[in-house]
């Protein structure tokens, strides 16, 4: 299900909790949130922290080392069943203006000129982090889906993490030093 919480690249927390809220009581076990803010809410962290859907999220687009003096949110909640995504070209190398952290990022994927079409019929090629965060979903969606028990966010999480390529270009800039492999996470679905 599609949940528009912003309008114009803009939103407000409220329209995202009830967004969340929305998605869970409507059967919702994955929530892509292409979205960042340096607005720390408890509300939100506490709607996602209690929730028992997995969230995959963006790292975000100012080229910044996300830590304790520099957090950008949901990613720096810190939370089991966040799972933070950064953006790479085909290189594996690190978009300049993607965030990173090893404090807080978990994972990289690919986010360099992607073709998108809008709801307005336009179709574009665009970068960032919430263009990687979407395959990262996809993958996840799969893996759930397909997985022959029912998995928790965090066990799905584990999952995701546990099939990254590492690359020397991504250490210490994400958690796990590296990018997600499509064909790895899907093959090892049981």
């Amino acid at each position: 299900m599609l949940i528009q919480v912003m309008e114009h690249e803009v939103g407000k927390i409220d329209l995202l909790i009830e967004g969340i809220q929305y998605a869970e009581d409507n059967g919702a076990d994955i929530c892509n949130l292409s979205l960042e803010t340096y607005q720390r809410s408890e509300k939100l962290k506490s709607i996602i922290e209690n929730s028992e859907m997995l969230f995959i999220v963006a790292a975000g687009n100012d080229g910044e080392d996300l830590n304790d003096n520099f957090p950008s949110y949901p990613t720096a909640y810190g939370l089991k069943n966040v799972l933070s995504v950064a953006a790479v070209d085909k290189e594996k190398e690190l978009l300049p203006e993607s965030n990173y952290g090893n404090n807080f990022v978990d994972i990289a994927a690919y986010g360099k000129d992607v073709g998108v079409a809008f709801s307005n019929g336009k179709k574009e090629k665009v970068s960032g982090t919430s263009i990687a965060v979407p395959q990262v979903t996809a993958v996840s969606a799969v893996i759930y889906t397909y997985s022959t028990n029912r998995l928790s966010a965090t066990e799905l999480k584990k999952h995701i993490l546990l099939s990254v390529q590492k690359h020397k270009a991504l250490k210490n800039k994400v958690r796990t030093n590296g990018y997600l492999n499509i064909r790895e996470a899907i093959e090892s679905i049981k």
